[in-house]
């Protein structure tokens, strides 16, 4: 019987990410609102700088998202090994409670990830002769390791607590990279598999689309009437550009970082 956890979760990892998440977010809306009087001061453009600070705002709403998201989950995931050698694959963040729209949805989080293996609630059930068979996922069959930048994807066939089979991805940090649970994963592989290292075919649509939305965005500045430096007639057409490709940005992003 062993437990596989992030030693940083249990001791109040998950709390100093949502208070940090909060500080982050209060941070950024605080300089969106600042940005007109900053312009006032500096004698710039009120629109521009308004722009600018929008972009920049929302860009760091999504890497604050996307780094919180992938922080949460390898707080969260723990494995269990029981001693008939069944293998689940918990995640502390599956309950209806935490889902709702709670500003402090991190202290309750918190003190359940504790409670479950600090407490001895899993240890309970892995002492129980059914094991947490029907309360979480059971990894029956490894499909898949793939390698991206400091850490492995899983994918896995599991067998889930109303008894049916569906496949799951289970992201691994650093703090779950152990030999001894790496070893156990790929003695669940086929025979024929091979540690998987995918290209990035998305990187370079990212770094052109960014590109582009750079100049456009330089472009729809020197065009506003206060700049003056290229004629205002494009400088709306420039915007809606703009606007355009930071949509298309944004939802490169979002693909990318799913696929890996």
């Amino acid at each position: 019987m062993k437990i596989w956890y992030d030693p940083k979760g249990v001791q109040g990892g998950v709390t100093r990410l949502g208070i940090g998440l909060l500080a982050g977010i209060f941070l950024l809306f605080g300089g969106l609102c600042l940005s007109p009087l900053l312009a006032i001061a500096c004698g710039l453009p009120i629109a521009a700088v308004a722009t600018a600070a929008f972009l920049i705002v929302t860009a760091g709403l999504l890497g604050l998202a996307f780094g919180a998201a992938r922080r949460l989950a390898d707080l969260c995931l723990i494995f269990c090994l029981d001693d008939a050698g069944r293998l689940f694959a918990v995640n502390a963040r599956e309950d209806t409670q935490f889902r709702r729209a709670d500003l402090f949805w991190f202290v309750p989080l918190q003190r359940r990830l504790r409670n479950m293996v600090a407490g001895g609630v899993l240890t309970a059930h892995l002492q129980e002769a059914k094991s947490l068979t029907g309360l979480e996922p059971e990894i029956l069959e490894v499909e898949s390791i793939r390698e991206t930048p400091g850490r492995l994807t899983v994918t896995c066939r599991v067998k889930m607590p109303n008894g049916g089979t569906a496949r799951r991805f289970y992201s691994l940090g650093k703090a779950l990279r152990t030999p001894d649970l790496l070893r156990l994963l790929e003695q669940r592989q086929p025979a024929d598999c091979r540690l998987e290292r995918p290209g990035d075919p998305l990187l370079a649509w990212v770094v052109a689309c960014a590109a582009l939305l750079a100049g456009a965005a330089a472009a729809c500045v020197l065009c506003h009437p206060a700049v003056g430096r290229l004629p205002s007639d494009y400088y709306f057409p420039l915007l809606g550009l703009a606007f355009l490709l930071f949509c298309a940005l944004v939802a490169l992003v979002c693909v990318r970082h799913r696929n890996r």
